[in-house]
């Protein structure tokens, strides 16, 4: 490159320096603390402020030796970014990798509780039919035969509650219904398949444990994205500055070219400003760059944290699962160290209820219903639960907090009430049906059929969901053995003893 000539009366500045801050053992320091907190980010600092180097440029300086050392620090400090972000994925597919070891030790102890095993039967049920004059899906089973007849003596139609014995002209399954039923109302029935939970005991503990595995990983990347992403950014920033420092080389070869002529005598000046410019707002990109980098630390080693905490937060839920499955298998109480079992035995009762009804009434088949972990929305044919008293609708679902599975409501967030308190939770699971509804009870009267079971005591005793006005908002919450309905609202626990408890519909009723 031809050099900068100086025109008289008009010399470069010999303070046009240039810092470099040289990123070497910066970048040793963080790579070996990205994923140890416990170094202090002040030996980063120090080692950077300690390695600047000031290039000055002489008035008669060749040009093309600053040119190439700058351009070679830019490259240089795109290595040694790259260098950092390395480090970061390195600890990242170590922590990866520590985590495939506690999905191990997970799916052992989760082999020791019972699984959820479901018998899928079908049966013959109406599907929709008018019962009593309204329009009823599914079908009760007084209704079961009823049809939309027309009758021979007067030709009129109508509907009838019980159309198996009668004699008619014609026959519709209902008003409206293009389905025949003139060789008889048993054509309206339709074959439809449910599913029942084996008739287990201690089934309250069953566990899924595929379900679980894949809703820690789920968390995990939640957890560990925003580190993938700010990598991504450095090192895209880093290519961009590389790119920007060679595009300035050539600016200021081309800048030489033109104030080749004497003729110009301001124009060495007003380019070499500008070009200035453009540096000094390049290395304030490098800068901040650099400066963010080692702000992301604390960042990494809280994501590190918070991943620890999730795995122990798991393995005390599958932990406690196993102790009240023991118990649960105890024919007896019994104590043992920090293990104690309830001083009665775990009788049937204790059982979900749809248990103990199937075994009592096999021909009550109920409908199937699922409990989705949530992953930040509300999954489709989520069960309604209530209504806040800002409008927003209210989910059923359930959550863990000291030990117990306890009946929640789900807003944006879950909550449950526990000990008069209203708990926050962000890790829960809502009730996904088609078959629930909600039927008026009280304290003084037994849980009733078809009552879903939706959690349970550290000590095992069931818990269901019911729900309750308060304070202008329809609320749902736990029921407890004392038969009176718990709800979180307020930031407290609410107690009502007249309520309505979520029970699960009947496929032939």
């Amino acid at each position: 490159s031809p050099q900068v000539r100086q025109h008289p009366g008009n010399t470069m500045s010999s303070s046009w320096i240039f810092k470099w801050v040289f990123f070497f053992a910066a970048t040793v320091h963080l790579a070996s603390c990205v994923f140890l907190p416990e170094v202090d980010d002040t030996t980063i600092l120090e080692s950077i402020e300690n390695n600047v180097t000031e290039i000055s440029i002489p008035d008669d300086s060749d040009n093309t030796k600053w040119l190439n050392d700058f351009r070679l620090h830019y490259a240089d400090f795109d290595v040694k970014t790259r260098l950092f972000t390395q480090s970061v994925r390195h600890g990242m597919v170590a922590m990866m990798s520590n985590s495939t070891s506690f999905i191990s030790e997970l799916e052992r102890l989760t082999a020791k509780l019972p699984k959820s095993q479901m018998t899928r039967i079908t049966i013959q049920a109406r599907l929709t039919c008018d019962c009593d004059g309204k329009r009823m899906s599914p079908c009760p089973a007084r209704c079961a035969y009823s049809c939309f007849v027309q009758f021979e003596k007067d030709k009129a139609w109508r509907s009838e509650n019980d159309c198996s014995k009668s004699k008619f002209h014609a026959c519709r399954c209902y008003e409206g219904s293009s389905e025949v039923c003139d060789a008889g109302v048993e054509s309206c029935f339709k074959y439809t398949t449910g599913q029942i939970e084996d008739d287990k005991k201690c089934s309250a503990y069953n566990v899924d444990d595929a379900k679980l595995v894949e809703s820690f990983l789920l968390i995990q990347d939640l957890l560990l994205e925003p580190i993938n992403a700010f990598t991504r950014r450095v090192e895209s920033r880093s290519s961009f500055l590389k790119l920007a420092a060679d595009s300035i080389a050539h600016l200021s070869n081309l800048t030489a070219h033109g104030c080749f002529d004497h003729t110009t005598p301001t124009c060495k000046e007003t380019s070499s400003g500008l070009l200035k410019k453009q540096i000094e707002f390049y290395q304030g990109l490098k800068i901040n760059l650099t400066n963010e980098m080692m702000e992301k630390m604390d960042d990494i080693s809280n994501v590190q944290e918070d991943i620890v905490r999730l795995k122990e937060k798991l393995l005390t839920h599958v932990n406690g699962l196993i102790k009240g499955y023991a118990c649960c298998l105890g024919a007896a109480s019994f104590s043992s160290g920090n293990i104690e079992c309830p001083t009665k035995p775990l009788e049937n009762d204790s059982m979900p209820p749809i248990l103990n009804i199937i075994r009592s009434q096999r021909a009550n088949v109920y409908g199937p219903y699922e409990w989705v972990p949530s992953n930040g929305s509300i999954p489709e044919n989520a069960v309604a639960a209530g209504v806040d008293s800002d409008s927003v609708t209210l989910y059923a679902g359930r959550a863990v907090h000291d030990g117990s599975i306890l009946p929640a409501k789900i807003k944006d967030r879950a909550y449950v009430s526990f000990d008069g308190q209203e708990f926050i939770k962000s890790n829960f699971e809502v009730l996904v049906s088609n078959d629930t509804s909600w039927k008026y009870t009280d304290s003084n009267t037994a849980i009733p059929d078809g009552a879903l079971q939706v959690g349970t005591t550290k000590e095992g005793t069931p818990l269901y969901m019911g729900r309750a006005m308060h304070s202008g908002s329809k609320t749902p919450g736990k029921i407890l053995s004392d038969g009176c309905l718990y709800i979180p609202y307020g930031n407290a626990e609410h107690v009502h003893c007249s309520y309505e408890i979520l029970v699960l519909n009947k496929l032939n009723e």
